[in-house]
């Protein structure tokens, strides 16, 4: 996705087209799969640039052009590419950052600066903070939380859901998530069990999955919820693969939805794993833009790349909304997104926000791991209900 960007800016740059400048801060060096979720992002926003700059009338006869920066998934990094940022001035917005812990860590610079952020991807529940200049693409870990909590419920016959929740309480979005749950499952007549011992805190250097499934067991819990984050993706496979016996099922939220489940813990996670996710490409409600973006990447996208890809659209709507002869400078642009008025259309259907940010439209799909002979891996994703041959439309050529 790089090369298409920087071919899309070269273009622009060859035929001395203006064009309005973008930046998406991504982690693009450091551990693999925090470089392989930022690749999804930047999917989307080459597929959206690469649309608008091929189209007749661009963004009112001007193009899009897209700079990408590193924050290394590390705050000190991403707090130098902020201050970087908001003193380049042909700047007008930036995608990012990939993850809930460094965005918290640099929303606040964005906002003295007077600078739109705009994240496809974090949803910890501490960044819908009274905050004008940040919006979010995603559901919050609120709606996940009670959107998992639903799903629990309904799945639990007769006796009392019981629960194990596993975390890092050391990452503010697998906190959040966990609190959000704790709160919505306790509502819901369901029971959490107690970690007298911290056996369920994934972030433990000892911590040992199959002496976890048996204090799982010994607890009596009927289910398992998973909250890796990024550094703990591991131990999250661990679990699965521990729980093979034990045989509860597993459900988790859209940080598994990744080719690391796929190719580290798929056998397993084909028996008893539930990922919820904010978008599958078979429920899109643009039925267009998976079609189109398995012929730009050559396979399926995943839920990354829909709200980077929606992340830009709803900044180059922005951009074409502005009036006539109004001078273009980030507090306009902030002042288009913020307005009660304002709507763009995506990948994920329409694109609406709350006075705080938050995006005002959400929707949970429960996924399931299959085998599939179209994924290099031999194993994708696909809604609960939906059958492996339907999936085969999308992915094999």
């Amino acid at each position: 996705p790089e090369i298409l960007i920087y071919l899309n800016n070269a273009r622009l740059a060859a035929s001395n087209t203006d064009a309005y400048t973008i930046a998406i801060a991504a982690t693009m060096t450091g551990e693999s799969q925090a470089l392989n979720n930022s690749l999804e992002k930047l999917r989307g926003v080459a597929q959206a640039q690469n649309a608008i700059n091929l189209s007749d009338n661009l963004i009112g006869g001007k193009g899009l052009i897209v700079i990408i920066v590193d924050d290394g998934n590390s705050p000190e990094q991403a707090v130098k590419i902020a201050n970087n940022l908001v003193l380049t001035g042909q700047v007008l917005a930036v995608i990012g950052h990939t993850f809930s812990e460094i965005t918290m860590e640099v929303a606040p610079i964005y906002e003295q600066n007077k600078l739109v952020l705009i994240s496809p991807t974090a949803s910890a529940s501490k960044l819908s903070s009274r905050n004008d200049f940040f919006f979010k693409m995603i559901p919050s870990d609120a709606t996940m939380a009670q959107a998992i909590t639903s799903y629990l419920i309904n799945q639990s016959t007769n006796k009392q859901q019981i629960v194990a929740l596993f975390d890092n309480p050391n990452d503010i979005y697998s906190e959040s998530l966990k609190n959000q749950l704790m709160v919505s499952f306790s509502a819901g007549g369901g029971k959490i069990v107690k970690d007298m011992n911290d056996s369920f805190d994934l972030s433990r250097t000892s911590f040992n999955a199959s002496a976890a499934i048996n204090r799982v067991e010994k607890q009596k819990a009927t289910a398992i919820v998973l909250l890796p984050d990024i550094s703990t993706l591991a131990k999250g496979i661990e679990v699965i693969k521990a729980n093979w016996q034990l045989n509860l099922p597993i459900i988790t939220g859209e940080n598994l939805y990744t080719n690391y489940t796929l190719k580290f813990g798929a056998q397993e996670a084909e028996k008893n794993l539930v990922v919820a996710t904010p978008w599958h490409s078979l429920n899109s409600p643009n039925p267009d833009f998976p079609l189109q973006a398995k012929n730009i990447w050559r396979g399926t996208v995943s839920w990354r790349t829909a709200f980077a890809y929606d992340a830009a659209r709803v900044l180059i709507t922005a951009l074409e909304s502005l009036p006539e002869r109004k001078e273009l400078n980030r507090i306009a642009l902030q002042q288009i997104l913020a307005s009660e008025n304002f709507s763009s259309e995506g990948a994920t259907g329409e694109i609406t926000f709350l006075p705080g940010g938050d995006r005002q439209e959400s929707g949970i799909i429960f996924t399931k791991v299959v085998k599939s002979s179209c994924s290099p891996l031999g194993y994708t994703f696909v809604p609960l209900d939906s059958p492996v041959s339907e999936f085969s439309i999308l992915e094999c050529d």
